[in-house]
């Protein structure tokens, strides 16, 4: 009736039973209630009886990995600083990703980064047996390949699987490239302990790493009154 133009997110039920339906329509419930502009926006959320449906803004661009071809250091760095932070609007919420990788990180026109597969988030807090260890091997933390539950830690894990991608073949320096390497590594550790303890403390080594070196302040020109 609206006549907007959204993206649909069908969750079939098959032969769940009705705690795990409940579960679902709660998480769909809650992402709706997030807003940010580097996270796809749920409009609305229903259950025909067969499935659970979210309508989600339609985001225009192009996949992140597609993105990537002939792109400037700079594009790259802004698109990760949105990933970034569309990550931290979710774990603000008490919700992670579970599934970050290029092909759920879409690119817009602007040169903005969305996160628009939603499809795996859950709660942190939600009870072990109504999650489902899913994901993209690769992206997978290796606690989450093992079985276990994806966390913060793990959604860190992805963010720098997605940094290493992003960053491939973009021209930096040396040095900075050996920065970079230390910190993917760091950032993918196999023990989530040794991670970085959250996305915001990921973005901000990032940044200190890529950050433009400080000129130092040369001596001021004297004057011939020697002022």
């Amino acid at each position: 009736l609206l006549e907007r133009r959204v993206a649909i997110k069908l969750l079939h039920r098959g032969g769940q039973a009705e705690q795990e339906r409940a579960a679902m329509l709660a998480e769909a419930r809650m992402l709706a209630t997030i807003r940010h502009p580097n996270v796809v926006a749920v409009h609305d959320v229903g259950d025909d009886g067969d499935a659970i449906f979210l309508a989600m803004e339609l985001v225009v661009g192009t996949t992140l990995g597609q993105w990537l071809h002939g792109t400037t250091l700079q594009a790259r760095l802004r698109v990760l600083h949105g990933v970034a932070d569309g990550l931290q609007s979710l774990h603000a919420k008490g919700v992670v990703h579970g599934d970050l990788k290029p092909a759920n990180i879409v690119v817009t026109t602007q040169g903005d980064a969305v996160i628009v597969d939603l499809g795996l988030a859950h709660r942190t807090s939600a009870p072990r047996e109504i999650r489902i260890a899913a994901g993209t091997p690769g992206y997978w933390a290796p606690e989450v390949a093992r079985g276990e539950n994806a966390s913060v830690a793990s959604d860190v894990f992805a963010f720098w699987r997605v940094v290493e991608a992003t960053l491939r073949g973009a021209g930096l320096p040396a040095a900075k490239e050996t920065a970079i390497a230390g910190a993917i590594a760091k950032g993918t550790a196999e023990d989530p302990l040794a991670r970085f303890a959250t996305v915001a403390a990921s973005q901000q080594a990032l940044a200190a790493i890529v950050a433009p070196p400080r000129r130092r302040r040369g001596a001021q020109p004297v004057d011939g009154a020697g002022h």
